[in-house]
């Protein structure tokens, strides 16, 4: 029994890890300005999920201008 749930603690590990590392590249791919098709053809992710990283991006990306902005 344990060995069992040892092994698909390990599995979907392993899935996970492989998701974000899609979801990782995907976020690259954005910033170096690729269009979604040529996201999905590389990542398999779907175009849902390319929008979703899209929009996650974005908003880092104006917390960290507004994180600036406040310093000065």
């Amino acid at each position: 029994m344990y060995e069992h749930t040892m092994a698909s603690a390990e599995r979907f590990g392993r899935i996970e890890g492989k998701i974000e590392g899609k979801r990782e590249t995907a976020v690259e791919m954005l910033r170096d300005g690729m269009d979604d098709a040529q996201i999905q053809k590389y990542t398999g992710l779907s175009q849902k999920e390319i929008e979703e990283i899209r929009h996650t991006v974005k908003l880092k990306i104006n917390c960290k201008q507004n994180r600036k902005g406040a310093v000065k």
